[in-house]
């Protein structure tokens, strides 16, 4: 039911600041509640449904030392009480007017969705809000759910090579930042969780001022202006939590190599990360050219490095390549690929090499490049559809400290990037002497 987000998703304080902006991609409108939490609202009249998004700015790199997924056990325990409580009937009233609905942790952020007919726009806010306001948390309900987790952990990490290899892939290249740490916690650590150390982690991250509330579809401004008047703006404020600011250490450039095996896989996969800029770090340039360059290397069909290794010279059966910029955390590039029969492993890191210096040494075409802008461009008509996607972009977006301004600036940043911009951050970020490679072998 509830999942962690790879996935791999900050507020001001009056009512003041009520404002429209001439939009390039959603046009989305914000207030501010006295209370400091953050409205924003997506118009979009295609269908007769609302989506409602209450992000939290905390996620697992701000749990506790020691307590390794306590943010994740939090966002279940949210669904958890008694049918007297917002917490305890949310579900069931999601169910009985065939809503959707979910929950996520990530590394940054824990977000709440809900995706309801426009006419129960109203009893999804009064129960969201419920949770937002009050949740006490009962040994009857935490208890077992520390089973769940727990189980929950077995089934995706623990019996799953895959699972584990990406925990120790990410625990051994970064060294010190806590995005190193799993998602949904180390077992002996979650083993260790109490309903004290829930309720305490609840009241300190869980205020209106820590949060953002996204409303998107058939919906007008003033129609959830009221409604957020009516239910959230009553939620007293707390203290706004400071996030602790750890940064990875500057290490010289280094090559590591990891190498893994399982009884339980088939076929090996090859994985390399690369350090990149997050969208804070560096200039903003080089942020959307790594954009650019994702698109340009792995998409299929078009992609530079996909129709070399998947298509041309068959030497792999797939590849992906994406970039983790929108994080509070580090960010990086993670490559990943499996051989095709009758090919190694060897075979696919020497071509993926071979092509990665051959980027270096001769460029990116200038046309490359504004073909891969043109593709990116055309994507938002897509999300634009959807109103669950294009909130769940911008959300990511703005949950890590992005502004609406210049998150819906995108396009013109997109169509800004130049082929000396993409070739430089190419040359920096895919750097052949400094990244990590993991191999992840079938053990017979």
């Amino acid at each position: 039911m509830l999942r962690q987000a790879c996935l791999n998703l900050y507020i001001v304080l009056s009512f003041l600041s009520c404002w429209n902006i001439e939009a390039a991609v959603y046009n989305p409108h914000t207030f501010t509640l006295k209370n400091g939490l953050q409205v924003v609202v997506i118009e979009n009249h295609r269908a007769p449904v609302v989506t409602q998004m209450v992000w939290y700015k905390v996620g697992t790199i701000d749990d506790p030392h020691g307590k390794s997924g306590l943010a994740h056990y939090l966002e279940h325990l949210m669904f958890k009480g008694s049918l007297n409580s917002p917490a305890g009937k949310i579900l069931s009233e999601i169910n009985r007017v065939g809503g959707e609905q979910n929950a996520a942790t990530s590394p940054d952020f824990t977000v709440y969705y809900q995706v309801v007919p426009k006419n129960k726009l109203e009893l999804i806010m009064s129960l969201e809000a419920g949770r937002m306001a009050h949740l006490e948390i009962e040994d009857q309900y935490a208890k077992p759910e520390l089973d769940v987790i727990l189980e929950e952990r077995h089934m995706r990490i623990d019996n799953n090579p895959t699972g584990i290899f990406f925990e120790i892939i990410l625990a051994s290249f970064f060294k010190h930042h806590p995005v190193r740490l799993p998602t949904i916690g180390w077992e002996h650590e979650i083993k260790t969780f109490t309903t004290k150390d829930a309720q305490s982690f609840y009241n300190t991250w869980y205020t209106p001022n820590n949060a953002i509330l996204l409303i998107a579809g058939d919906v007008t401004v003033d129609e959830v202006k009221t409604l957020t008047k009516k239910y959230y703006e009553v939620i007293p404020i707390k203290a706004k939590p400071q996030p602790l600011n750890i940064q990875e250490p500057k290490t010289s450039p280094m090559i590591q190599r990891l190498e893994m095996a399982s009884p339980l896989i088939q076929e090996p996969y090859f994985v390399k990360l690369f350090k990149a800029p997050n969208f804070k770090e560096g200039s903003r340039q080089g942020f959307y050219a790594l954009q650019v360059l994702t698109e340009l290397l792995d998409t299929p069909v078009t992609g530079r490095i996909y129709r070399e290794l998947v298509e041309k010279q068959r030497i792999a059966t797939f590849i992906q390549i994406s970039y983790q910029g929108y994080t509070r955390g580090p960010g990086y590039v993670l490559i990943l690929a499996q051989p095709a029969p009758g090919h190694t492993i060897t075979d696919v890191e020497t071509a993926f090499n071979k092509e990665i210096e051959k980027i270096i040494q001769q460029g990116l075409h200038p046309s490359e490049v504004e073909k891969s802008k043109s593709r990116l461009l055309a994507q938002l008509d897509y999300t634009r559809d959807h109103v669950l996607s294009g909130s769940n972009e911008i959300g990511k977006a703005l949950i890590v400290g992005e502004t609406i301004k210049e998150f819906e600036a995108w396009p013109d940043h997109i169509k800004a990037v130049t082929p000396e911009q993409a070739n430089a951050t190419f040359k920096h970020v895919f750097n052949l002497s400094s990244n990590l490679t993991a191999i992840l072998w079938p053990q017979k």
